[in-house]
Order: C-alpha cells, then structure tokens, then sequence
C-alpha cells in the first residue's frame, strides 16, 4: 500500500475512533440507570484500547519522518559545503583571488 493510503487510512481510523467514542459520552450522559452508564463506561475503557496503539504508531512515524528530514537537511547541508570547498579550490588554481 503506498504510504499515502496508509497515513490516509490511519488518520481515518482515528477519526473514526474518536467518534466512536464521542458518541459514547453521549450516551453515557444520556442514560438514567447506573447498570448502563456502567456498562458504556466499560465500552469507553474498551475503545481506549484500540485508540492509544493508533496514537503511539502516529507518534512513531511523526518521529520517524521528522528523523529522516533532519538526516536529509544534514546530507544537503554537507553536499552545499562540498560545493563550496570545489569552487573555492577551483578560484584560488586559477589565481583569481590574488590579482
């Protein structure tokens, strides 16, 4: 799956997650017995489950990308410096500068 779809996918997961969850406050709030807002209560504590390893893997991969950009700033960083020390040398053999 390209990598698009999958962060597609996921972010849609989650939103669907949170929904999901939202809708059971809803309920919670709604509801007159304790018998069920004990049992929505346990649906909440059940979803959280699934929500927190979706969270962890987004931080993952926004640590991961953020790693790679740095990494790829740093190999720019060090190619432009390259690039400088080559036209530099190249100046200073044509005695450029000392006219």
């Amino acid at each position: 799956m390209p990598k698009e779809g999958f962060v597609d996918q996921h972010l849609e997961r989650i939103d669907e997650l949170e929904l999901i969850n939202q809708e059971y406050w809803k309920l919670y709030n709604a509801e007159k017995g304790n018998m069920n807002q004990d049992l929505i209560l346990e649906k909440i504590a059940e979803l959280q489950t699934y929500i927190s390893p979706y969270y962890d893997a987004s931080r993952y991969v926004m640590e991961q990308s953020i790693k790679s950009n740095n990494e790829a700033k740093e190999n720019q960083s060090i190619s432009v410096l390259e690039v400088c020390k080559s036209i530099t040398s190249r100046i200073k053999s044509t005695g450029y500068l000392q006219r």
